[in-house]
């Protein structure tokens, strides 16, 4: 008899009950979502989830909803997709879940989760991992896809394990599909690329995505932001090719014309945005490097008078990160 997978998600927004659900379409799979609200964890183990698709309406019951682990408790898999800025927190509660045969993943956007995660639980436990889903939470247990995509793994020192091949194939099995990478550096700073030069943007914009395009200096703008992501990386040894990220970034912003990013979503619900981990990272790394990014830098500063309009009694004068934006 196959053992089960232990596999425990941090997050249940859009993103963690995309892939619960996906994940426990598949009997071996005992799939746990953590969960910040009460809320959302008695509606997800009361009604299950559901998750709207192009196709239809699918729900998954096969999966449980909890607010923290037990004592005792112990995981195969442990996903990460909280918000940037919850994940310290998340993971210092989510931390006895991990022993040394663990897996911690992360497909959260921006830059700095992998270190941070290994703080907590060892370097060695965590692989790095992009996700080109798109998704949206639409209330407690109800997640719209918005775009089918991939989900890419990979080991820190390029190598091919074990451990990242069966995980590519778990996520295959659950129509996640599941990629390794011998470069995920190179990944995650591409999908960086992309969320640098499309969510702040967009959420300035107040519209889907596609508008960027429509409009020459939008379009401009979202180049500019790009050529700094590839130019900060080149001094940080990431080798990156100009020409094929803007073409990746402009594809992408074509293939989710309609679709409000996550930066949008955050700012219209009163909520902070991970822009600190996105264009603020950028910010940040090219002042320790020596690389202008002025275009990044004036993003990052608009979608920071977004927040504080939207939330009027928060005033954050730096990122979390610590660098004046």
């Amino acid at each position: 008899m196959e053992k089960p997978v232990r596999i425990y998600i941090l997050g249940s927004g859009a993103m963690g009950g995309l892939y619960g659900g996906f994940l426990s379409q598949n009997p071996a799979n005992r799939v746990t979502l953590i969960c910040r609200r009460l809320q959302t964890a008695q509606a997800i183990n009361r009604a299950g989830l559901s998750l709207i698709t192009p196709q239809g309406e699918l729900t998954f019951s096969n999966l449980r909803a909890v607010t923290g682990p037990e004592e005792g408790e112990r995981a195969d898999l442990l996903i990460v997709l909280v918000k940037a800025y919850d994940t310290f927190e998340a993971i210092k509660a989510a931390a006895g879940l991990v022993t040394a045969g663990t897996a911690v993943v992360s497909l959260q956007n921006g830059l700095g989760h992998q270190e941070l995660l290994g703080q907590i639980v060892g370097h060695d436990r965590v692989i790095s991992g992009v996700s080109t889903f798109g998704a949206i939470a639409e209330g407690p247990g109800r997640v719209i896809l918005r775009g089918y995509g991939e989900t890419v793994i990979g080991e820190s020192d390029g190598s091919v394990s074990d451990r990242v091949l069966g995980m590519a194939q778990l996520f295959r099995q659950s129509s996640l599909g599941g990629k390794v990478t011998t470069d995920i550096t190179a990944a995650v700073w591409g999908k960086l690329a992309v969320n640098a030069g499309i969510n702040a943007l967009a959420a300035i914009l107040r519209s889907p995505n596609g508008v960027i395009m429509e409009h020459p200096e939008t379009a401009a703008i979202m180049e500019e932001a790009v050529r700094e992501v590839v130019a900060v990386g080149f001094k940080a040894g990431v080798n990156l090719e100009n020409d094929d990220v803007l073409e990746s970034v402009a594809e992408v912003c074509r293939n989710t014309s309609q679709n409000i990013c996550s930066t949008l979503q955050d700012i219209l619900r009163g909520r902070p945005t991970e822009i600190d981990t996105i264009n603020g990272a950028v910010v940040k790394l090219g002042l320790e490097l020596g690389v202008p990014t002025p275009v990044n830098r004036l993003l990052a500063r608009l979608v920071m008078v977004q927040e504080r309009l939207h939330r009027p009694k928060d005033g954050p004068g730096k990122g979390g990160l610590g660098v004046d934006l």
